[in-house]
């Protein structure tokens, strides 16, 4: 998140990999936006998950769900982890309908990740002459657009709010977009355009 939806290369997460096994390291993977990844690598998600021996993905975030993560890994790391859940009591009972959500996650949600990305690039290029904003040359990876703002995060914040639009703080004058599958390309259209005349014009 922090990186702003950026995404390692394979080839980077297999040296990590091979230098951890070199030293009898485990590898866990925390891959909460794990299939924006693999969409925008263009690879099925268990070609990044082949270089770590555990991993988490979030079924909530791009993927929609209400609530839920998965864990995997080898049987003994999964047995480990259900030990250490119920411990800590994070065990759930009746929770089909939760299950059924992200069942939907999975076989759905996943297949359209790109619409999400091509909405962040769309956003992308539609802000970027915006005065007082300022984004990357580069254009989004992933369903997340950074900017750079002249104003204190919370006063643009408020700005945005105001005209219908939600955003969120990423560190002092720095501010994070994010689109998910709410939003359709006249969102999209209708965003810019509130944005470019409150900004430019006020």
């Amino acid at each position: 998140d922090r990186a702003g939806g950026r995404v390692m290369p394979l080839q980077d997460m297999k040296e990590l990999y091979d230098c951890a096994k070199e030293h009898q390291i485990a590898v866990h993977l925390d891959g909460a936006r794990l299939f924006n990844a693999a969409t925008a690598l263009k690879v099925e998600a268990k070609e990044i998950a082949q270089y770590t021996d555990t991993v988490m993905f979030c079924l909530s975030k791009g993927l929609g769900a209400p609530v839920g993560s998965i864990l995997a890994g080898d049987a003994k790391s999964i047995e480990s982890a259900r030990k250490i859940r119920k411990m800590l009591g994070g065990g759930m009972r009746q929770a089909g309908i939760i299950a059924a959500a992200g069942v939907e996650a999975l076989t759905v949600m996943t297949k359209r990740l790109q619409e999400d990305h091509d909405h962040a690039r769309k956003l992308h290029q539609g802000i970027k002459d915006v005065k007082g904003i300022r984004v990357s040359e580069e254009l989004p990876q992933t369903n997340m657009v950074m900017v750079d703002i002249d104003w204190e995060n919370e006063k643009f914040l408020n700005r945005l709010k105001k005209i219908g639009i939600l955003a969120g703080a990423a560190g002092e004058g720095r501010i994070r977009f994010v689109t998910h599958f709410e939003l359709n390309s006249k969102d999209i259209d209708e965003a810019i355009a509130r944005i470019k005349n409150e900004f430019n014009n006020g």
